[in-house]
């Protein structure tokens, strides 16, 4: 819903209703860290293996939550935090293996399959959401040539 609102508003060219920001906010933040699953300890070795301790998790959740807030951020003109949100494309990108595997979502079993789908085309998503607003997430360089959609 709230992606839609932003692509209406921005597809006419009006600024949201007032009292958005406080609304959307008064929702948002008590649920933050529960969707985000910032990890405060490090108990799992995927976790250390790729220095994502303390960090949000790439994992479909993050994913879906972020773009969302990317929208509203888009809305409410805030730059600064639009970027740093953007951060999690690099989290993402840079657990990518060789075969393009993302494997904190390919070790699921028999759902692997699933959530790597899910995974790609929230990439996507947000590579698309960041364009919009003059960023461009498809040419950014990591440490190995392959962490790269």
């Amino acid at each position: 819903m709230i992606e839609a609102y932003a692509i209406a508003l921005k597809a006419e060219n009006k600024n949201p209703e007032p009292g958005f920001k406080e609304w959307f906010y008064r929702r948002y933040e008590p649920k933050l860290k529960y969707y985000t699953h910032t990890q405060g300890n490090c108990k799992d070795e995927r976790l250390k293996k790729f220095k994502l301790c303390k960090k949000k998790v790439p994992q479909n959740h993050t994913l879906e939550i972020t773009n969302m807030h990317l929208g509203v951020l888009s809305i409410l003109n805030d730059r600064e935090s639009f970027e740093k949100e953007l951060e999690l494309w690099d989290l993402y990108l840079i657990t990518m293996t060789k075969s393009g595997a993302f494997p904190l979502e390919a070790q699921r079993g028999a759902l692997a399959i699933g959530y790597t789908a899910k995974t790609i085309m929230g990439l996507m998503k947000m590579a698309h959401i960041a364009e919009i607003q003059g960023y461009n997430l498809w040419d950014r360089k990591h440490d190995k040539e392959y962490q790269n959609l």
